[in-house]
């Protein structure tokens, strides 16, 4: 694949499969990259049951903020609400939400722009979330983080970025 695009440096790129368990299956009820707020990007892996309300809640969430202070929220604020969405799911002491009973099948990498700099962080299922430059999640995400490693640079532009998001893995 060959990009060729005028996009800005820097930035920041999600890629997702669309992975397609049945042939009858509609797949545009599959999205794994949702947008959270005008400058909020969201990538999914696991169950979509458990992303719904996640994404919705946060969604809320970045308007509440915008409404109370008239300014985007920033990204990490909306990754730490998810954060703790997650954790009161699993939380049995919490009165706010019926706690589940199991973690949520869910990763996310929460993407944007907080005063022209980008920002990436990972959410996992327990609801720990970090920033990273560079980060997979799913199943295969290990080759992907391999090549990642080996390939991204801080000077890379936006359509090198798209290409190496756009890898296959090999089956061997």
């Amino acid at each position: 694949m060959h990009c060729d695009w005028d996009l800005p440096k820097p930035c920041v790129v999600l890629a997702a499969e669309k992975r397609i368990t049945s042939s009858p299956m509609v797949t545009k009820n599959v999205e794994r990259i949702v947008k959270l707020d005008e400058h909020i990007g969201c990538a999914l892996s696991g169950l979509l049951a458990d992303a719904r309300q996640l994404i919705d809640r946060s969604r809320v969430e970045c308007q509440k903020h915008w409404f109370a202070y008239d300014e985007s929220m920033p990204i990490e604020s909306c990754t730490q609400f998810t954060s703790t969405m997650v954790m009161q799911y699993c939380d049995t002491d919490t009165n706010d939400l019926a706690p589940m009973s199991r973690p949520v099948g869910l990763a996310l990498l929460v993407a944007g722009f907080d005063s022209d700099e980008p920002q990436l962080w990972y959410l996992d299922p327990s609801g720990t979330y970090s920033r990273f430059l560079g980060k997979a999640i799913g199943s295969r995400s290990e080759f992907a983080q391999r090549s990642l490693e080996a390939k991204y640079r801080p000077e890379m532009d936006a359509n090198w970025a798209i290409e190496l998001g756009c890898v296959q893995p090999t089956l061997s």
